[in-house]
């Protein structure tokens, strides 16, 4: 499930092509019958987050099966989210660059222990999210830019700025070390 579940975002661009060429000839069915078959994997992963926000959900569900797969310690706290004033797709954004980037770093600890705290919190004005995790690697930081480790720089290294691009839209503080989102 979880080897389908990495073949399926890797392929989504194409899949979303798919879709789009059935919605824009009215194939409503065929649109919705191939839906249903990309979320089949999904839906076997076992749901251990229920914040009220479906997105938050989804996404800390998958990350947390990688993260268990990997052999990671986690320590989630989460109160009741429901709606929150940002869209899907930027929440998407956020949550999902910010514990791939976690992961990441995890995975790098090979002779100590890897572990990444998650905290979820809606509060009056906003949500804050604080993400810390073990570092086994030092980051390479440039004129107060993060810089990808990864071989191929051309299409890596651009999660950290496209949370901050999402955070200023929203007139958000982005976090600097040790401080909440």
């Amino acid at each position: 499930v979880y080897s389908e579940n990495e073949y399926l975002a890797h392929d989504m661009k194409n899949h979303l092509n798919i879709l789009e060429n059935y919605m824009s000839h009215k194939e409503y069915e065929k649109a919705y019958d191939y839906m249903a078959k990309l979320r089949e994997p999904v839906l076997q992963i076992e749901q251990y987050v229920h914040s009220g926000n479906r997105v938050i959900d989804m996404i800390i569900n998958d990350k947390l099966a990688v993260i268990q797969r990997e052999n990671i310690k986690v320590n989630l706290e989460t109160n009741t989210i429901g709606q929150v004033g940002i869209s899907e797709k930027d929440l998407c954004a956020v949550l999902s660059n910010l514990l791939d980037n976690a992961i990441e770093a995890c995975k790098k600890c090979v002779n100590q222990e890897a572990w990444i705290d998650i905290s979820l919190k809606k509060v009056t004005h906003g949500l804050i999210f604080k993400i810390s995790n073990s570092m086994c690697e030092e980051a390479i930081v440039r004129e107060g830019r993060y810089l990808t480790t990864k071989e191929d720089k051309d299409k890596h290294g651009v999660g950290l700025e496209s949370v901050n691009y999402i955070l200023k839209k929203y007139n958000a503080n982005p976090a600097t070390k040790n401080n909440a989102i």
